[in-house]
């Protein structure tokens, strides 16, 4: 495990004054606008995830564990569906 450094007093962030600050007063010249061509291209987020309890073959349990040691968060369920089912678009 890498050890963390300590952040010099300049690199820290000035909370006190962030939180003191007013939206016209964030400058926002480096964000670039979003326009209807990003938004049409936008996925349609399928909602929170639900815990479950799921029984599987071993063999089924064994290709999840090969993905990696993050397996049992479902994001290798997730690639692999959204492999074989066609994305909602929002309109």
């Amino acid at each position: 495990m890498k050890r963390r450094r300590k952040l010099t007093r300049a690199a820290r962030t000035n909370w006190r004054r962030v939180d003191g600050m007013r939206d016209k007063d964030i400058d926002l010249t480096d964000v670039p606008q979003l326009g209807a061509a990003f938004f049409k291209r936008t996925v349609l987020w399928p909602g929170t995830e639900k815990q479950i309890t799921l029984r599987l073959d071993p063999d089924v349990l064994e290709f999840f564990r090969h993905k990696g040691p993050r397996y049992a968060e479902g994001r290798g369920a997730r690639a692999h569906l959204a492999a074989k089912r066609p994305r909602r678009v929002i309109r």
